[in-house]
């Protein structure tokens, strides 16, 4: 598969992956909100009420804003033949899948978005191996951007969250 396939497919699998979350979300939290709380008292005390106040409608705002940050990554790393920082956002998101893997194991039933992890997860390991292969990734700059981008993904999203409790959508 070529590399330019890799970099524009990689849009539009974050976005198959944010679009189970957007539309299962929701649902999911109104039907294990008691098993969550049982079995994670601690932590649900802290996130439950979190996310009542972020609706469908804010959540799509944060994944809106978020998939418009992916396309200027994807974008520039293209335009600028800059492979370590588009595989370092790739890494970052299969961080995120990994996440979403984990909690699913956990809590050993569906989550919103461990559909998506398992079938994204195979384009994210197919392509940092592409890249490694073909030797497009330098692991010093790999790793700075990856920990930079781990770093303004995670400040982002938590701006977006305070920004869409405020914005009442």
């Amino acid at each position: 598969m070529k590399t330019e396939m890799l970099i524009w497919l990689f849009p539009v699998v974050f976005m198959i992956h944010e679009l189970e979350e957007i539309t299962f979300v929701r649902w999911w939290i109104a039907r294990n909100r008691e098993e969550l709380a049982r079995r994670f008292p601690r932590l649900s005390k802290r996130l439950l009420p979190r996310l009542n106040d972020v609706s469908t409608a804010s959540f799509t705002f944060i994944v809106a804003e978020e998939y418009i940050l992916v396309l200027f990554l994807t974008f520039g790393s293209y335009w600028f033949a800059n492979y370590a920082l588009f595989i370092s956002v790739v890494i970052a998101y299969g961080i995120h899948l990994a996440f979403h893997v984990l909690q699913f194991v956990i809590y050993r039933r569906y989550i919103p978005a461990i559909v998506t992890s398992v079938v994204t997860g195979v384009y994210t390991v197919f392509t940092i191996r592409h890249f490694y292969l073909h030797g497009l990734m330098q692991m010093p700059d790999v790793i700075i951007y990856t920990l930079a981008s781990l770093l303004v993904l995670m400040l982002n999203l938590a701006l977006l969250h305070r920004i869409a409790g405020k914005l009442n959508l």
